[in-house]
């Protein structure tokens, strides 16, 4: 069931970053998309907020949002990733993430935020 849940955040996290990106949320009276997610999904304003972080990113992380997508990670370990990435850093990321993803799907957690120097 953990693996279904997952998979269902995934695809939940591209509508988040559209949303995001299209600037509704200032139409629907809101200062940023943080809020809005805040107010809509009854979630802490730190959970939102990471939420959109993770959504923000994964569209520049392929093998992460794929993985995540059918469950293979959890949000954590796709969290971690995602953390890891910063604008300028692509290349660095693109050469591992496949091998960070596979370590990711067999090793707890902890093991993967160890691994990313988290």
């Amino acid at each position: 069931m953990r693996r279904e849940l997952d998979a269902a955040e995934a695809a939940w996290l591209p509508v988040v970053a559209a949303y995001d990106r299209s600037g509704d949320w200032h139409a629907d009276g809101y200062l940023n998309a943080a809020s809005a997610i805040r107010n809509a999904c009854r979630m802490s304003r730190g959970v939102a907020r990471s939420h959109l972080e993770l959504a923000r990113k994964l569209g520049a992380l392929p093998v992460v949002a794929e993985a995540f997508g059918r469950g293979e990670i959890s949000a954590r370990h796709a969290t971690i990733v995602a953390d890891s990435y910063a604008p300028g850093r692509e290349a660095e990321i693109s050469d591992v993430e496949r091998t960070v993803v596979d370590f990711a799907r067999f090793r707890h957690r902890r093991s993967s935020a160890r691994s990313c120097g988290g």
